[in-house]
Formats: structure tokens, C-alpha cells, sequence
């Protein structure tokens, strides 16, 4: 897991940022059923080459 900014870049120590997965891992869903457009869209479109769980942290 990695913490980004608002541009998608990582950030470390005690920041507020945006809760990303930086590679695969098992058990990780591959696609939203019947709208894998709406899938890419939230959780890869918003910090490109990251996953974005949806959760902000600080």
C-alpha cells in the first residue's frame, strides 16, 4: 500500500493523502459484473498505475 497526493504522487511520514495499492495481490476483483468501464473508472482512472481503494487517510 502507498499513500498519494492529489497529483498521484507518493507520500510518506505523517501526510494526509489518498489509500493506493501499487501492485496485484490474490484475491484482488478484476471486474465490476456487466460494467468493467465503471471498474477501470474508479479505481484506476483517478491515480494512474495505482489502485484506488476509495479511502482518504492521514
Amino acid at each position: 500500500p502507498v499513500i498519494v497526493d492529489e497529483k498521484g504522487n507518493e507520500i510518506e511520514g505523517e501526510c494526509n493523502g489518498y489509500l493506493c495499492i501499487k501492485r496485484s495481490w490474490p484475491g484482488a476483483f478484476r471486474t465490476l459484473y456487466g460494467d468493467h468501464e465503471r471498474y477501470e473508472t474508479t479505481y484506476f482512472k483517478p491515480f494512474q498505475g495505482y489502485y484506488f481503494t476509495g479511502d482518504g487517510c492521514s
